[in-house]
């Protein structure tokens, strides 16, 4: 153990239970980024467990569902996405009762990929538009494009090509203006896609 990360653990002793929580939860979606961006090797549903305790630990009812909502996630990130679905309307519960509208939006947006799973693309498309309808709400633009990207792809599922075209091209714009490399470099492939 690194030094840093021994004084780290040493000051979190220190703290109160609920506060420790939030570290550990920290640490937890640290490492989830870490992996999904290849700095790490890790299989993502050996942190499954860890992210359902921590919701356990964490008092503010926003927290909570960001832990469940990631508890949730790991299924989903490991290809599993049915086996996601009662964790993720936990943590949709979770987030609507507490008016916490950003985990809502996360939970919305993968909900999306549960009803797409089960072959009900009315019901993805509708949970994908409340996501980025929050999402433009709270303004927050830093995952926007994806979410751009999916409600592009239901509505190209449904027939509404121009709503489809339209979103793409706003999803290129706004990960062009914002700097955001991987989300422009999956809005240019699937506008690229629909082209050929």
């Amino acid at each position: 153990m690194s030094l840093a990360r021994w004084q780290l653990v040493a000051q979190a002793k220190k703290l109160g239970a609920d506060e420790q929580a939030q570290a550990r939860h920290a640490e937890l979606v640290t490492t989830y980024f870490r992996q999904l961006t290849g700095a790490e090797k890790e299989d993502f549903m050996s942190l499954q467990p860890a992210f359902a305790a921590v919701a356990r630990q964490l008092k503010d009812p926003c927290r909570k569902a960001d832990a469940l909502f990631f508890a949730a996630l790991m299924p989903q990130v490991a290809n599993r996405v049915l086996e996601s679905a009662a964790g993720m309307e936990q943590a949709r519960a979770t987030a609507a009762a507490a008016q916490c509208e950003l985990e809502l939006s996360y939970a919305y947006r993968h909900l999306a990929e549960v009803a797409e799973a089960r072959g009900n693309l009315a019901e993805a498309a509708r949970l994908s538009d409340q996501s980025l309808a929050l999402r433009r709400q709270l303004k927050f633009q830093v995952f926007l494009p994806y979410s751009l990207l999916q409600t592009a792809n239901y509505a190209d599922k449904l027939g509404d090509h121009r709503k489809a075209g339209a979103q793409r091209a706003e999803a290129l714009a706004l990960a062009q203006r914002l700097h955001l490399p991987a989300q422009e470099k999956a809005a240019q492939e699937a506008l690229a896609a629909v082209q050929r």
